[in-house]
């Protein structure tokens, strides 16, 4: 990347001189922010793999329980239960922001309407999993707002991992290498002033001898 032409003077060299400071504080701000986005991550990703895990496991209770008894009772039990359920779920969606990303989560109402289908000798158990269904569908939003936090934290880390090594790759390491070049200059341009001076001196002296 060309770098772009620097006039050599002390007013030049002072603004560089602020544009590092400020580059370095960024730097330090967002590494720091890289650091909470990394801890937030890594405990919000524990959650969600408990979470799945209970889920997956009431889910796997759930499906026996119906695999057992549509094996039982395969053509009574599937038009009572498609004619006999209402169930209507409303999700709001909520957003609040920490770390400079979006948390979400989902507020759940159910209504439903269960039969009590206690009938052609049809296991209780049944019965247990419909009533149980309405907290495990709730579960399972709640763990979508999580994955989907999840996702925008690992999203906002990459930003903010591409801004960091962009200030401690590219732009800090630019602004310390003018420096140096104005430095430099500067330093030349005051030798050959002193050199100047001294020349001037020494033909005076001459002069007056």
């Amino acid at each position: 990347m060309p770098q772009k032409k620097i006039n050599p003077n002390r007013m030049e060299l002072m603004k560089l001189k602020k544009r590092l400071r400020l580059a370095v504080r960024g730097h330090k701000l967002m590494k720091d922010k890289f650091d909470e986005l990394l801890k937030e991550f890594f405990e919000l990703a524990k959650g969600v793999y408990k979470k799945r895990k209970i889920i997956e496991r009431k889910l796997l209770e759930a499906y026996g329980v119906w695999a057992r008894e549509l094996a039982l009772h395969e053509y009574d039990l599937l038009p009572v239960l498609s004619k006999s359920i209402s169930r209507s779920i409303r999700v709001q969606r909520v957003v609040t922001r920490r770390v400079g990303t979006e948390y979400i989560s989902f507020k759940t109402s159910i209504e439903e309407d269960l039969p009590l289908i206690f009938t052609f000798e049809w296991s209780p158990k049944i019965q247990e999993t419909l009533k149980n269904s309405k907290e495990l569908v709730t579960e399972l939003i709640e763990l979508a707002g999580m994955e989907i936090s999840l996702r925008n934290l690992a999203s906002e880390m990459e930003r903010t991992r591409r801004r960091v090594n962009a200030l401690e790759q590219v732009l800090i390491p630019q602004i310390e290498s003018q420096i140096k070049q104005v430095q430099a200059k500067l330093d030349e341009l005051d030798r050959e002033s002193r050199t100047r001076v001294a020349k001037v001196k020494d033909m005076l002296e001459k002069r007056s001898a």
